[in-house]
Formats: C-alpha cells, structure tokens, sequence
C-alpha cells in the first residue's frame, strides 16, 4: 500500500533509509474494528471476500449491500491498472441498480471542482480537462490509469468532487507540523485529531518504524498524512449530506482507506452515516507457500511417494505370482529370478493390461488427493490477511511491472528555458543520465515551452518506445538516445513526488 506522505519521504532524500532494514507489512496488523482484528481470512485471486462472514461472496452481493450504504471507500494503488479496474466495476455496477453516485476524488480538492463539472457536463476536451483542472500539478500519476473512470463519469453524468486540501497546506505541516502554521493556515485547513493510536500505529508501519530513527520528522510526516485523511472524510461527507439520495464513492490511495482508520475514522467520529470499504488484495499467481502449508504439503508428497512405492511392489508380487505359476520345470528361485527380470523389464501397455485382466485396487492403493481442509490447496493462489483490513477484499493478480512509464523528474520554465529541478535516485530519469540542472533543448526533436504540454507527451509514452533527448549540461551539449524499457516490479521504485513525471 502506497502512502502519499511517502512522496514526501523521497523529496527528502531519504530513499536509501527506506530500503534498509526489514520489510513490515501493513496488511497483517492487528489494528481496527476489535471484533476482526485478531483474526485471519484468506483472499482468493479471481474471488471477493466478506470479512463479516469472513466467506467468500459474489460481485452481485456485494453490490446489494454497497447499494444500501451512504458513503463507499475504494482503494486504491495509484499505478495499479487492476485497483482502477475494481473502482470502476463498482462505480458501473451502482449506476446500472440506479443509485446516484459522486465521486469523491483525493486527486483533486475543491478549487477544482467547477472544471470537474465543466468535464462531466461534455464542455472539454481531454487536454483542456487535463490543463484547466490542474491534474499535474496535483497528482503525478499517469493520466491513463484513470482515462476510463473519467470518460464513464462524462458518459452517465456522474459529478466528481475534489475532497483533498490543496497540496501547499500539507507540505507546509510536512516541514513545520500543525503547531507552526499560522492562524490564517489553520484556518483553511478542518480540524485534525491525533489521539488515535492505531492509526498512528499503522502509519509507523507504513514508513518502517521511522519514528524510531527520525521521530521529529516522522511526527510532521503523520501530521500530513492525519491532514489528508480528515479533509477527504469530511470533504466525502459534505457531499453526501448534500446529497441524501445519493452514494458517495471515495477513490484513495488503500493507506487512507485500510482498517476504516483513515477516511472511515472521520466517518465513524464525524457522523452517523452508513460506509463502507473495498480493498484490493494483490495476490501472486504463483502461490508463494510458507509455514505450516509447506510443511503439510510436504507431507502430503511424502505420502504420495510411499502409496506409490506401495502399488509398485504390489503390482511386481501380482506379475511374479502370475509367471511362477506358470512354470512347470524350472526350480523356483530361477523362476523368481527371472520373473523379477520379466516384470522389471515390462513396458507400461503390458503393465496396464495386466491390471485391467484381474487386479485388484485396495484403498491403499489408490493416489492420494490434497487434503481439501488446508487453505489454497485447491482452489488456487491466495493470500492471507489480517481479517479487519476492509469489509470487502477483492482478489486480484500481483502487478509484475507498472502499466506505463513514470520517469522521477521534476521540471521548471527559466523564461522559455526548459531546466530539469530533481532528479529523483533509483528511478528511469537517473538510469538513463539525466541530472538536476540539465536544461533540455529538445525531446525527439521538439522543442518544448509550455510545462503541461510536456506532461501531456511523457504521459502519452510507453513501454519500449524511444526517446533522443539533447541538452546543455555545465555549458556543454549532450546527446541521450535510450528505449524505455520495462523494469520488474521489485526494480519500481516508489510513487514519485505529485508535481513529478
């Protein structure tokens, strides 16, 4: 689960710090609703889990019961095609029972909102959606990963909302906490509590008990994250009051949303409305085993092993009985002997004739099945998490590399001067040798002057295509011709800052 607030963490400089030390993982913590959270379910791939029945559902029931709620959270990892996929599965599936639905959108905060309308009202085009909603200075992300949310909302005419605060709030609590804002800066921003300690407790887990290294930058790193989450709650609930009929489905990143700690706490605290949250569950296709299972399935081969040898000796003694029967002059230790060379040497036909003329199968002979009460064994790859993470786990496929490319690179205009302003370690900009500082004189022979209308071509690109990028560096002109190649998934490095390509 990817936090915003990590972005943060990167523009500081503190990759290599993330990396080291062990891995915590936040999906098996137990931390929110006290009725689940000491309590396991497993999350099949291709299959929905109710963690009220702690079984698994249909997408038609699911839906039934999401129908029925005032506000929907969905999850999200922003550069995760299959989590956009189940948003936009539920998002259909409420419009086609006829429920109004808002969307409630942490990409976007409410100075946006007019534009969205604009969008969902048929009066842009996708560039000018895109340059006059502010979509990249807001988020980073490829715009396609979203592309079908966006058009089905101009399709049915599903209004969205800006529900965040405006990024310059947060990144002023990331550098001075709440208490260093000035009363004009407090003003603008709604009221955060900080006296969950599950909450604060999950977020330690999502940097890797920073706290215990850096606890003064972690305290303003919790701070903003605090901030997000309460003004998406009560931006959500805003509109769901303003819209009783309605269901308000909220699109978050799953940090905001796992354990109904984030979003949902503000739910919860703030009012009395109905909610809900769906969490996709990456699930690797290859079944990665550990523990007990190994060990049962281990068993369960082992088994199968012996049973074999056990019907392989029985079948030898059948054929051995059979030729020394019929043996009339020769002593009977050369006819055991050669019998056992006779049934050694027998091919599989004459083998498998033998059986179907006349012998018999026991109970022990028969090939053993996997044992259907070990979890997986028999219905695929899963994975297993904590039982409170969300009221609907969807299954999906493991992501194996990003859909598109993202490049880590921050830009600026020095008057019509295009000049890189970071360059972020560990990401495809630093790979392919661009550095802070280069001043790009053209990308494939364009010369760009216009910041969004960058961003709208290094959004447009893909795996494998080719870039010939020419600039000055140090006073001196360089040449870089590369393909973008597709890394692995364990090469990606983490989301990059929001105003990052």
């Amino acid at each position: 689960m990817l936090l915003r607030s990590l972005a943060l963490l990167l523009s500081a400089g503190l990759m290599n710090i993330w990396a080291q030390g062990q891995f915590i993982d936040t999906e098996h913590l137990c931390i929110g609703d006290p009725q689940k959270k000491y309590d396991y379910v497993k999350v099949t791939l291709g299959q929905i889990t109710d963690t009220e029945t702690k079984g698994s559902t249909d997408f038609d029931a699911m839906m039934a019961d999401l129908a029925g709620k005032r506000l929907v959270m969905i999850g999200e990892t922003h550069t995760n095609q299959e989590h956009h996929d189940v948003q936009l599965d539920v998002i259909r599936a409420l419009k086609e029972r006829g429920k109004d639905v808002i969307l409630a959108l942490e990409f976007f905060n409410p100075s946006q909102d007019s534009v969205l309308a604009l969008w969902t009202e048929g009066r842009l085009s996708e560039d000018e959606f895109m340059r006059e909603s502010g979509y990249f200075e807001t988020w980073g992300h490829n715009y396609r990963y979203y592309r079908a949310i966006f058009n089905y909302c101009r399709e049915n005419g599903i209004y969205m909302k800006g529900v965040n605060v405006p990024g310059k709030y947060a990144s002023r609590v990331n550098k001075v906490g709440l208490k260093g804002l000035s009363e004009e800066e407090r003003a603008a921003i709604p009221d955060v509590h900080l006296d969950s300690e599950e909450h604060r407790f999950f977020f330690k887990s999502a940097v890797q008990g920073m706290d215990a290294t850096m606890p003064a930058f972690f305290d303003n790193m919790y701070e903003a994250q605090s901030l997000w989450d309460t003004a998406m709650g009560e931006g959500a609930l805003k509109w769901a009051l303003e819209y009783p009929d309605a269901v308000v489905v909220v699109l978050a990143g799953s940090g905001h949303v796992a354990y109904n700690l984030g979003i949902g706490r503000i739910f919860s605290d703030r009012s009395e409305l109905s909610f809900a949250s769906v969490i996709t569950v990456d699930v690797a296709e290859e079944q990665e085993e550990f523990g007990m299972v190994t060990i049962r399935k281990q068993m369960d081969r082992d088994k199968k092993a012996a049973e074999a040898a056990v019907e392989k000796k029985g079948k030898r003694s059948s054929i051995l009985k059979r030729i020394f029967r019929g043996k009339k002059a020769v002593g009977a230790e050369k006819s055991i002997s050669e019998g056992k060379e006779a049934a050694e040497g027998l091919p599989p036909k004459m083998m498998a004739g033998m059986k179907e003329k006349g012998d018999k199968e026991t109970p022990e002979s028969k090939s053993s099945h996997a044992n259907p009460h070990m979890p997986g064994m028999s219905e695929g790859p899963y994975k297993v998490v904590v039982r409170s993470l969300g009221d609907y786990l969807v299954g999906r496929p493991a992501m194996t590399a990003e859909l598109y490319p993202s490049f880590g690179l921050s830009s600026s205009m020095e008057g019509d001067t295009l000049v890189i302003s970071r360059v972020l370690p560990m990401t495809l900009a630093w790979d392919k040798g661009l550095r802070k500082g280069d001043i790009i004189q053209s990308i494939n022979g364009k010369k760009y002057t216009d910041l969004t209308e960058l961003k709208i071509f290094l959004h447009t690109l893909n795996w494998n295509d080719s870039l010939q990028i020419s600039l000055i560096r140090d006073g001196e002109e360089k040449s870089l011709a590369f393909s973008i190649e597709r890394p692995a998934v364990d090469d990606c490095p983490p989301c990059p800052c929001e105003d990052e390509d």
